[in-house]
C-alpha cells in the first residue's frame, strides 16, 4: 500500500467516520460500513453471555445490522434503531454462503482500518490534516456538522478519530510552548543577552530537528524501522527510532551490505599490509645472505690474520682538519681568528 492510498483511507476514517463497501442482495443495493469500537462493545453487551449456544448467531445478526449504512440510496443511520428488526429478519433469510461472504468482507474492511493506524502520525503532520483540525472549532469529529452525514453522532467516535485528536492536541501544546518560550527568552535577553542568545540557539536547533522529523513522517507516512535487509546499504538514522533500531541491529551482530563492504575493505588493507611486511622481511633476509662471507663479530671473536691486517692498513686514512689551540696562535693569525669568532658570536642570525 502506498502512502497516498493510506492517507485516502485515513481521510475517510477520520472525516467521515468509517469505510464503505457495497453489495447487491436480491434486488436491493446495500452499502455497508465499518463499525466503531463503541458499536462493537454495544453489540457484545446486547448479545449476552458467550457461553450461550445462540450467542454467535445473535452476534452475527447484530454485527451485520449495525454495519448497514444505506439501502437503495437511503441513509438509515439517523433512524436505524427502528429498522433493526427488519434488517435482522432480512439477513436471517439470505443463504448461508452469502451471509458468510458479507461477514468476510466486513471483517476485511475492519482489519484494513486497523492496519492503517501506523500512518496516523504522519497524516496528522500534513497540511490537510492541520487545516481540518483548525476548522473543527471544538466540535466532535463524529458530529453531523463536521461529517455532513446525518446519524454519525450516534455511532460514536472511532479509534482513528481519537488518535487524530490526540496527536493534534499534542502539536498544539508544542506550538504553544514554543511561543511562550520565545516570549520568555525575549524578556530574559534584556538582562542577559549572551545567555539568552545561547539558549535561543539550542531551542532553535531542537525545533529544527522536530520540524524535520514531522516533514519526514508526513512525506513517508511512517518510520519503518523493520525495513532492513542485509542486501541493502546502510539504513537511514535520521530519527531517534531509526537510530535505536540500527544500534539494536549492531548489538545483535546483524550486518547489511555497507557493513560487509567495510569488512572486505579492511580485510584487503590488512592483507596488503601483511604482503608488504613479508616483502620487507624477504629483502632483509636476502641482504643478510649476501653478506654471509663477512665475519660475524657478534657471534665469535678471533685474531686477525696477516692479510686482513695488511688490507686494513692499506686503506687511505681519513684526514681531519687540524684545530689550532688558542695558546698556539700568535701574532696576525690570532687577531684574525678572534675577530672571526667574535663576528660569529655577536652577529644576529639571518
Amino acid at each position: 500500500m502506498t502512502r497516498d492510498e493510506a492517507y485516502s483511507i485515513l481521510y475517510n476514517l477520520i472525516f467521515r467516520g468509517f469505510l464503505v463497501g457495497e453489495m447487491e442482495i436480491g434486488k436491493s443495493l446495500f452499502v455497508f460500513k465499518t463499525i466503531t469500537e463503541r458499536e462493537f462493545n454495544l453489540i457484545k453487551a446486547c448479545c449476552g453471555s458467550q457461553n450461550n449456544s445462540s450467542y454467535l448467531q445473535r452476534f452475527n445478526m447484530n454485527f451485520m445490522a449495525h454495519s448497514v449504512f444505506a439501502v437503495d440510496g437511503e441513509n438509515i443511520l439517523a433512524d436505524r434503531v427502528s429498522k433493526f428488526p427488519d434488517l435482522k429478519s432480512f439477513f436471517a433469510k439470505i443463504p448461508w454462503s452469502m451471509f458468510k461472504g458479507i461477514m468476510g468482507e466486513l471483517e476485511t474492511m475492519r482489519n484494513d482500518s486497523f492496519n492503517i493506524l501506523k500512518y496516523m502520525e504522519g497524516f496528522c503532520y500534513t497540511s490537510l490534516s492541520r487545516r481540518m483540525w483548525q476548522s473543527l472549532h471544538g466540535m466532535a469529529p463524529n458530529s453531523e456538522g463536521f461529517t455532513g452525514i446525518p446519524g454519525t453522532s450516534q455511532i460514536g467516535v472511532n479509534v482513528h478519530q481519537e488518535s487524530w485528536m490526540y496527536v493534534n492536541r499534542m502539536i498544539d501544546n508544542q506550538d504553544q510552548y514554543d511561543r511562550e518560550f520565545s516570549l520568555s527568552l525575549f524578556v530574559a535577553s534584556a538582562s542577559n543577552p549572551k545567555g539568552a542568545r545561547r539558549t535561543r540557539n539550542q531551542h532553535d536547533s531542537h525545533m529544527k530537528r522536530t520540524e524535520e522529523h514531522r516533514h519526514k513522517l508526513a512525506r513517508e507516512g511512517f518510520i519503518d524501522t523493520r525495513n532492513w535487509s542485509e542486501s541493502n546499504w546502510a539504513a537511514p538514522v535520521d530519527t531517534a527510532e531509526e537510530l535505536v533500531a540500527e544500534l539494536d541491529r549492531q548489538m545483535k551482530g546483524m550486518k547489511d551490505r555497507h557493513d560487509l563492504f567495510i569488512e572486505q575493505h579492511i580485510k584487503k588493507v590488512r592483507e596488503e599490509a601483511e604482503r608488504r611486511t613479508k616483502e620487507a622481511e624477504d629483502r632483509i633476509r636476502r641482504a643478510k645472505e649476501a653478506y654471509n662471507d663477512e665475519p660475524d663479530l657478534t657471534v665469535s671473536q678471533r685474531p686477525m690474520t696477516a692479510e686482513e691486517v695488511a688490507k686494513m692498513y692499506s686503506k687511505k686514512p681519513r684526514t681531519t682538519r687540524p684545530v689550532m689551540l688558542e695558546e698556539s696562535v700568535t701574532g696576525e693569525n690570532r687577531s684574525r681568528i678572534l675577530k672571526k669568532i667574535g663576528t660569529r658570536v655577536l652577529t644576529a642570525r639571518r
